[in-house]
């Protein structure tokens, strides 16, 4: 009997592992920028293959900041106050929810105060504080004057993709009418290298998820077999499918396979 009973949750659970699960939202706006990437048109030249993303030092223009806020930020922390800056712009809204997503976060600040450590020096509390996982939407909330909910998401090479599912779930919650996910991609400090399994350009996503316009996008998702990775990021996939012709695109990773489509 015990076996019996075994047996049939093996089955049930790898039945659940293959069913492909799928989740329906809009992108009311959006925001892109890499070095050299800074608008649509630019992003619309990569998308079609005419472009790389340069690995350069170029950082986002943060003119609407006083010079004193910009010097303390990151270039991480830039480039998502940067197209967060322009999602908002083109919706006019003052006050949402917000998910800011990144696989390493600050890792450029902590591996510095790993060093520090290593050599008994005193850590900073000020880098100390802005080298947390949720630094950024700290930035965001205090710069941009939002008290409303945010999230600080990271989960590996599907980091992007579990943020989108993060902010369709925030849509969920009644009176929740817009969503600002903001995503950043780092590659790693030198230091740490031999680890790097990701493109080594970084650049930042910006979207406005909402129940009541945009264009509809259908995510769905279940648990990789054997398909062959793809080296292409999830949220790199994702920007290439709003500005191509493609109906549907569909990225496989360690863990998942994420299929994106326009409906």
């Amino acid at each position: 009997m015990l076996g019996s009973s075994f047996g049939r949750l093996n089955w049930e659970i790898t039945l659940v592992s293959i069913i492909m699960q799928q989740l329906t939202f809009s992108i009311e706006n959006w925001s892109a920028w890499a070095p050299g990437l800074s608008n649509q048109a630019a992003w619309q030249q990569w998308a079609e293959g005419a472009t790389e993303i340069p690995v350069t030092e170029n950082q986002p223009d943060l003119a609407w900041l006083p010079a004193r806020q910009r010097r303390r930020l990151s270039l991480q922390a830039k480039m998502a106050l940067a197209v967060a800056h322009e999602c908002l712009e083109k919706t006019e809204v003052s006050s949402v929810r917000t998910v800011f997503a990144s696989r390493h976060g600050e890792a450029q600040r902590m591996q510095h105060m790993l060093q520090q450590l290593a050599v008994n020096e005193p850590l900073s509390p000020t880098e100390f504080g802005l080298s947390v996982h949720n630094s950024t939407a700290g930035w965001y909330g205090v710069l941009f004057n939002d008290n409303a909910a945010t999230t600080a998401l990271a989960a590996g090479k599907d980091t992007f993709p579990c943020s989108l599912i993060e902010a369709v779930s925030q849509l969920s919650t009644p009176g929740v009418n817009r969503v600002l996910l903001v995503f950043t991609h780092m590659p790693l400090p030198d230091f740490y290298q031999a680890f790097q399994d990701e493109s080594s350009s970084y650049f930042s996503l910006g979207l406005i998820l909402s129940q009541q316009a945009g264009r509809p996008v259908q995510l769905s998702y279940q648990k990789a077999g054997s398909q062959q990775k793809q080296l292409i990021s999830p949220a790199l996939a994702f920007i290439r499918l709003l500005l191509s012709e493609n109906q549907q695109l569909q990225v496989t990773t360690d863990r998942m396979v994420w299929q994106y489509e326009h409906l």
